[in-house]
């Protein structure tokens, strides 16, 4: 007579069973508290991963022995005894493992349920704008005249990729941007992270993009391109130009009218000369053939009078000389001053049209694991995964009769 097989029933406490709970939830506050204050989960969280990694490991040999001690005959007094030992390990084992497995899921689960688990795994850095400043033509900038309509857009692109292979990925992207025509400025690549500054073409920026994204999935990409309209700094060049050049227009003016007044000076100076010097020949002349004592005497004061005069126009030549020479000199330096402020300005110009015609971009690559790719890309939280499994699992026990049933308390 066939006897029916009793229903093995596991009864647990409840007051361990809410008190494992309420370590699950210590545990998962104790590591966070350790995550938010050391920024990683340091020594706790690689105790706690490699613990669950050793759980699972035994319990699985467990469950393997079982299975290879229930194939096995037992003594010929009891052949029996292997077969029910056997079961006995495989339904410890599995036990074991789907309570690891619900352990391991619910804390993950309450820390990252609590917006407190770094689930991506990722260093988090703000990207800085990455370029160079056109220098201001003077000590303020206005605002940009509303009128015109111009437009010099200077573009940043910043992003962030998530990877399996960092030094792999950072690779991709360095012959992605020579590709495009631009340059790589700055370079840190490790295992666990990656950080490129560049320039590269506005006319090949696009292309460039695509190329970028298409390196990971597009959960695991993220981007920021921002413009700015230059044309503040492009009117204010122009303005100061358009005052640089009238000014030195007006130097070169004045140094044109100061060098014509020095000519006519100079030229009337050396006319009057030249009569007191004649006159002077005549007088000397007279001096030589005069008659008279009183003739002589009367042509000798002309002489006296003429030399002095003389010695006036030269002094007074000599002082309109270094005059305009001291005058031209000082001239002459505003005037090149003005012209190298000119040819900074056509520099800034310059500047400003490459960077127009440039992106300065930076890529940050980060290391990502599976965890965290898995909680990214799927549509539906990998703990809640888990759990469909492992209870999935622990039902399929039950009907397969290898589970016991469980009863709080």
């Amino acid at each position: 007579m066939a006897t029916a097989t009793q229903e093995r029933v596991i009864h647990v406490s409840k007051r361990k069973f809410f008190g494992a709970i309420i370590v699950l939830i210590i545990i998962g506050l104790v590591a966070t508290t350790m995550h938010n204050t050391y920024g990683s989960y340091g020594l706790f969280d690689e105790l706690v991963s490699a613990s669950t990694g050793i759980g699972v490991i035994l319990s699985v040999l467990w469950l393997i022995w079982g299975l290879g001690t229930n194939i096995i005959n037992g003594p010929v007094d009891d052949p029996e005894k292997n077969k029910r030992l056997g079961r006995k390990r495989m339904i410890l084992g599995l036990i074991t493992f789907l309570v690891i497995g619900l352990l391991w899921v619910l804390v993950r689960f309450l820390a990252s349920s609590m917006g407190l688990y770094d689930s991506t795994n990722m260093m988090s850095q703000e990207i800085p704008y990455v370029g160079t400043t056109v220098r201001r033509p003077g000590p303020e900038q206005s605002q940009p005249d509303i009128t015109d309509t111009r437009e010099f857009l200077k573009m940043s692109y910043s992003a962030n990729l998530k990877s399996r292979d960092v030094r792999n990925t950072a690779r991709n992207v360095k012959s992605i941007i020579r590709e495009a025509d631009g340059r790589v400025d700055s370079e840190q690549v490790t295992d666990k992270h990656a950080s490129l500054r560049f320039v590269v073409p506005q006319t090949r920026f696009e292309s460039f993009r695509a190329e970028v994204e298409s390196l990971t999935h597009k959960k695991l990409y993220v981007e920021n391109v921002s413009s700015e309209n230059l044309l503040s700094q492009k009117q204010n060049i122009e303005r100061a130009t358009s005052d640089q050049s009238s000014y030195l227009a007006d130097l070169q003016l004045q140094k044109q009218t100061l060098a014509n007044a020095h000519a006519g000076t100079s030229a009337t100076y050396q006319r009057e000369l030249a009569s007191v010097l004649a006159q002077l020949v005549s007088v000397r002349e007279s001096i030589r053939t005069a008659q008279t004592s009183q003739q002589r005497a009367l042509f000798e004061i002309q002489e006296t009078t003429l030399v002095a005069r003389e010695s006036t126009l030269r002094q007074n030549i000599d002082s309109e000389n270094k005059t305009y020479a001291i005058k031209s000199a000082d001239l002459a330096n505003q005037i090149a001053s003005a012209e190298k402020g000119l040819t900074n300005l056509g520099q800034q110009d310059t500047d400003l049209m490459n960077k127009v015609a440039t992106v300065t971009g930076s890529i940050d690559i980060a290391w990502v694991s599976l965890w965290a790719m898995a909680v990214l890309i799927s549509p539906l939280h990998p703990a809640w995964i888990i759990l469909i499994v492992l209870l999935l699992l622990w039902w399929l026990g039950r009907l397969a009769g290898l589970l016991p049933r469980i009863e709080l308390v």
